[in-house]
């Protein structure tokens, strides 16, 4: 019975006691590359070839003939192309690009969740209802510019985020605050408006770090 290069894989991976996956991650490929090799769907480019004599110890004739000696019909497997450097470093490059904008945007979040934070009344019964004019709608149903009296018979400005549906320019607001004046006016926001920018910045995190684990992974494979 003649033994193809898949099997020989097989049987040397099994004898050091290696999963696909820990095997894959010596070589630098992914799990299904190695089993599409082991299965004869694809056939090893000469680097990986060589990388595999070196991993088990093997002679790269011995990889490349058969157990009778005959020499296994490599025209009938497909050629599998090794990646252009090239390739993992425009790979690298879009990683790094997919980084910086998840970390601007996760700080644009945090941001969006520290006004919404301070400027929220948790108790409305620590401040007194006050009503305040919209004068400017920056974005609608968000950022305004609002104006407020301080108390002392003269009107203050804030910019306040506001989740009031509908709102337009000219309209007037409920707001909490003291007579201190309009900097320490607060809104009763929400849930919805304190969760999500919350949500958010937590899902480009968790993107900015996957993003940067792969970015090492590719460092790593390049060096090894």
């Amino acid at each position: 019975m003649q033994m193809h290069i898949g099997e020989k894989l097989l049987a040397l991976r099994t004898q050091k006691n290696m999963t696909q996956e820990e095997l894959a991650e010596r070589l630098g490929v992914t799990r299904q590359s190695v089993s599409k090799w082991e299965s004869n769907g694809t056939f090893p480019n000469m680097n990986k070839l060589l990388e595999i004599c070196d991993l088990f110890q093997v002679s790269l004739d011995y990889l490349l003939r058969d157990m009778d000696g005959q020499a296994a019909p490599q025209t009938e497997l497909p050629y599998e192309a090794p990646e252009h450097p090239a390739g993992k470093k425009q790979r690298s490059v879009y990683l790094m690009l997919s980084m910086i904008l998840t970390g601007v945007l996760f700080a644009v979040c945090c941001f969006l969740f520290g006004g919404i934070y301070i400027h929220h009344i948790w108790d409305i019964n620590s401040g007194e209802e006050k009503l305040l004019h919209v004068d400017t709608i920056y974005e609608q149903y968000t950022k305004a510019k609002v104006s407020v009296n301080n108390g002392k018979g003269k009107y203050e400005d804030q910019v306040l985020w506001l989740d009031v549906d509908g709102v337009k320019e000219n309209d007037w607001v409920f707001g909490y605050g003291t007579n201190a004046g309009a900097k320490d006016v607060r809104v009763k926001y929400e849930v919805r408006t304190l969760l999500l920018p919350g949500l958010l910045a937590l899902v480009f995190l968790s993107l900015f770090f996957l993003l940067y684990m792969e970015l090492r992974r590719g460092h790593a494979s390049r060096k090894g």
